[in-house]
């Protein structure tokens, strides 16, 4: 129903999205799930007031919904509040430290803070928690090197990648590109690249889960 309901505000139909979620209250359905996705809902509308009521509403329900905390950290980090996206993201990681897209979403939050100590930090905890197992920690973090002018440390977390994923010529474009500069000895920081969609990935798309 949770899912329904997502697949109908995708759409565009936001009546026929609320009144599955009413459905799945009088179900009585997991509630704090119910009332994340109507957060969501409005989160994706840009309706944030009523997005940060609804998520505060349902990690009160269920305080251990980390999936509400992540998507409050997004509301918040839309109204420009970044130390309470912080607070709700440092909360997610305190209580699952391996929750990969909540860490990934925090180095971008440092990014834009243009604090680069704390964002490799924490691409270094992405890279830890996954032990080696997942190529888009390495890319991220090879993009941040790259954006820094460390196109030998950027090659190196592109050849990790590749590794985990051979068949990603994406990636295996990206790694040629770094290579070249770092055989020039080119310091000159690559660019930014747009990331925040890409390290939206592991959010589990709806509160129901993947």
């Amino acid at each position: 129903m949770l899912k329904r309901a997502r697949a109908h505000d995708s759409l565009g139909d936001r009546r026929a999205a609320f009144a599955d979620l009413d459905r799945a209250a009088d179900l009585t359905m997991d509630s704090a799930a119910v009332i994340g996705e109507r957060g969501e809902i409005h989160r994706r509308a840009g309706e944030y007031a009523e997005a940060l009521a609804a998520f505060d509403a349902a990690v009160a329900a269920d305080p251990d919904y980390l999936w509400a905390y992540g998507s409050r950290a997004l509301a918040h980090h839309a109204l420009g509040d970044f130390t309470a996206a912080v607070a709700d993201l440092r909360h997610a990681l305190a209580r699952k430290p391996d929750y990969l897209w909540a860490r990934l979403r925090l180095a971008e939050f440092r990014h834009e803070q243009g604090d680069c100590d704390a964002e490799f930090a924490e691409y270094d905890e992405a890279v830890t928690a996954t032990t080696g197992r997942l190529a888009r920690p390495y890319v991220l973090r090879g993009r941040a090197h790259a954006e820094h002018g460390r196109f030998a440390r950027a090659r190196a977390d592109g050849e990790e990648a590749l590794r985990i994923e051979p068949e990603d010529e994406r990636v295996r474009e990206l790694v040629a590109q770094w290579s070249a500069r770092a055989s020039r000895g080119d310091a000159a920081p690559q660019p930014p690249s747009p990331r925040r969609g890409e390290a939206s990935w592991w959010h589990g798309g709806t509160s129901a889960g993947p």
